[in-house]
C-alpha cells in the first residue's frame, strides 16, 4: 500500500460515524453524576476513584499491545487485594483462538466469565481482578467487544465494571511490535536485518503493527456508549509516576500504597521485567529493532491526523 493510499484510508476512518448505540444500552451505563473524573494531564485522561473497600471490581483492559500492559499487570499483581487467573483471557471476542479459559468465548453472562476465566471466584468488596487482553482495543474488534460487555453489564450482580487502557507513541509501538516478532521468529523473521524490517513497515501499512496504533478510532467508538468515568486512559510514559499509579489503583477501587512503598514496588517490578526481557532476547539470539530516521518521519506523518484527533478526544496536550 502506498503512503498516499494509506493516508486516504486513515482520513476515511476519521470521519464521524452516523450510527450511535441504542438509548437502552446508554441507559445501562448512566450514573456519571456519582463520580468525579481524574484531572486530564500528561499522565492520564478520564477515569474516576472508587473508595477502597466499597465495591467489587471486575476490570477489563482494552490494550493496547506493546504499550506497557505486561508491566502494569505485574505491578497490580503485587497488591494484596488484586487477583488474577490469566493476564490475557482472550475470552470476550468471538472465535478467538488464543482463549485461555475453560471454554471459548464470548460469555452469555458475567457468571460464565467468572466461572470460565477466574475459576469461579467473584471479587469481594475491596477486591479487583482484571482481564488485560491487548487485542480487545483494536478498532476492528471494538464493536464485538462492546456487544459482549453489554451482556456483562446486564448480569454483573453488584460487581462494578471498570476499563483500563495504556497508550504509547504509535511509531515506537510499531518498532516494538517488530522487535517482538523478530524475537519470536514470527514468519521466520529472526534473521531479518533492520533494513528488511524497515521495508516491512513501509510496505505493509495495513498490518496490525500499524493499525493497532490508531487509538483514536477505537476510543471514540468506545466512549459513545461507555461513560468517561469508567475508562482510565494512561500514558505509558508516566508509568514510573506515583500520581499515575494513585489513579490506577483508585480507578480499580484498591487502596493506594504510600509513595515510598510504591517507589520500592516499581523498582522491584522494573528489575524483574527487564531481566525477563533480556533473557528472552538472549535465548532467541535476536536484537531489538530500531527504524531509521526517514522511516520514523514517514510513520509520524502517517499517524499525524489520528494523533491530532486523539488529543482532541482526550482534551489534552500531546503525549508524544
Amino acid at each position: 500500500m502506498s503512503l498516499h493510499t494509506a493516508l486516504a484510508t486513515v482520513l476515511l476512518l476519521l470521519k464521524p460515524a452516523s450510527a450511535l448505540m441504542s438509548a437502552e444500552w446508554s441507559s445501562l451505563l448512566a450514573g456519571n453524576e456519582e463520580f468525579s473524573l481524574f484531572p486530564t494531564d500528561e499522565r492520564s485522561a478520564f477515569g474516576s476513584a472508587i473508595s477502597p473497600g466499597s465495591r467489587s471490581v471486575l476490570g477489563i483492559g482494552l490494550g493496547f499491545a506493546k504499550c506497557g500492559t505486561t508491566f502494569m499487570n505485574m505491578v497490580l499483581n503485587e497488591h494484596e487485594n488484586f487477583y488474577q487467573t490469566h493476564k490475557e483471557s482472550h475470552y470476550l471476542l468471538p472465535n478467538d483462538e488464543l482463549s485461555r479459559c475453560k471454554r471459548a468465548g464470548p460469555p452469555n453472562s458475567t457468571s460464565d466469565y467468572i466461572n470460565d476465566c477466574f475459576d469461579g471466584r467473584w471479587p469481594k468488596k475491596g477486591e479487583a481482578t482484571l482481564d488485560f487482553t491487548p487485542r480487545y482495543g483494536i478498532y476492528s474488534n471494538v464493536q464485538s467487544l462492546m456487544e459482549t460487555v453489554k451482556v456483562l453489564q446486564q448480569t454483573t450482580h453488584n460487581v462494578t465494571l471498570r476499563f483500563l487502557v495504556s497508550l504509547r507513541d504509535p511509531v515506537i509501538r510499531a518498532e516494538s511490535t517488530l522487535s517482538m516478532m523478530r524475537r519470536l521468529n514470527t514468519n521466520g523473521w529472526l534473521t531479518k536485518t533492520d533494513a528488511e524490517l524497515d521495508e516491512q513497515l513501509v510496505n505493509n501499512l495495513t498490518d496490525r503493527a500499524h493499525t493497532d496504533g490508531f487509538y483514536y478510532q477505537a476510543l471514540r467508538t468506545w466512549l459513545r456508549s461507555f461513560p468517561k468515568h469508567s475508562l482510565l486512559v494512561v500514558n505509558m510514559k508516566s508509568l514510573s509516576d506515583h500520581e499515575t499509579w494513585k489513579r490506577i489503583y483508585s480507578h480499580l477501587g484498591l487502596a493506594v500504597p504510600s509513595e515510598s512503598q510504591n517507589e520500592q514496588l516499581l523498582q522491584k517490578v522494573k528489575a524483574l521485567y527487564w531481566e525477563r526481557q533480556g533473557e528472552s532476547f538472549m535465548s532467541s539470539g535476536a536484537s531489538p529493532y530500531s527504524a531509521t530516521l526517514s522511516v520514523k518521519n514517514m510513520l509520524n506523518m502517517y499517524y499525524e491526523r489520528s494523533n491530532e484527533k486523539l488529543w482532541e478526544l482526550l482534551k489534552t496536550d500531546p503525549w508524544w
